[in-house]
Formats: C-alpha cells, sequence, structure tokens
C-alpha cells in the first residue's frame, strides 16, 4: 500500500500519508506493507511524488498496474491527473470512496460536502486552465 499526501491539517500532527498508514497500522495491515509519500501538497504532486517512491521500492518498469483510491468528489482530477503523468505501461483501477459529508446523494445538505465539492470544481477548473490535465470524460459511478 502506497498512502501519498504531504498535507497537515489545522488540529492534526500527521501528514494525511502519515495519517492513512496509522489506520491501516489500526485495520491489522502489517507496516512492510505500507509505503508513504509525504511530501505532496496538492494532487499533481501526490502522482509525481508517488512515481518516485514506486520506482525506488518496485522500480516503475516493473509495475503492470495499480488500484487508485481516493473519494468520490476527487475522482475526476485525480483520474484526469493519472492519465496525464503516470507512464502509459501502467494501467490503473479506480476505486471512489465516499465519506459522510460528499456523498453523491447527499453533499448538497452539508455546508462541509458544499465547500468540499465547490473547491474540488475550482481546482479541476484550475488544472484544466494551468494546462496540467486536459479535461475528458471519467466514469466514476460506484457500480
Amino acid at each position: 500500500m502506497l498512502f501519498s499526501g504531504g498535507v497537515i491539517w489545522e488540529g492534526i500532527r500527521l501528514t494525511e500519508a502519515q495519517l492513512l498508514k496509522e489506520k491501516a497500522l489500526e485495520q491489522g495491515v502489517h507496516e512492510k506493507d505500507i509505503l508513504i509519500e509525504n511530501i505532496s501538497l496538492h494532487t499533481k504532486e501526490n502522482v509525481l511524488a508517488s512515481l518516485l517512491v514506486l520506482d525506488r521500492a518496485f522500480y516503475l518498469h516493473n509495475i503492470k498496474r495499480l488500484l487508485v483510491v481516493t473519494t468520490n468528489f476527487h475522482m475526476r482530477r485525480f483520474y484526469l491527473t493519472l492519465k496525464t503523468f503516470m507512464p502509459d505501461w501502467i494501467e490503473y483501477s479506480l476505486c471512489a470512496v465516499n465519506d459522510q459529508t460528499t456523498k453523491e446523494d447527499n453533499w448538497i445538505n452539508y455546508p462541509y460536502g458544499r465547500k468540499r465539492v465547490e473547491l474540488e470544481s475550482k481546482k479541476l477548473i484550475n488544472y484544466v486552465k494551468q494546462g496540467i490535465i486536459v479535461d475528458d470524460m471519467v466514469d466514476i459511478s460506484l457500480e
């Protein structure tokens, strides 16, 4: 497992990746089975820094397929970033997950959910405007 993310949220002493590692350890995942990338500060850096970690651990040319997990509302930007920067011989399966306030059918009901979806929309538009990604259709249905 590779957890990616260097952001430290207010009130938490760990990076995103370190926090996810701690949760995985609590669930019984062995530490030897976990890699972390904890320098990235946004989605593009998540992908680029993760490639370095994966290369150092396994050599990229040996990697054929990845399972990529992120939140449902973040999947479009993450997928398009992967499509832009991931080597084309590496295939990936996408696994979108919901949290309690940003589910497809309830995000509008929560101020936090609305804020997260609005911010994600702005980030996606900004990535396209900057030329970081090319906009494309993405099927992220959970079925």
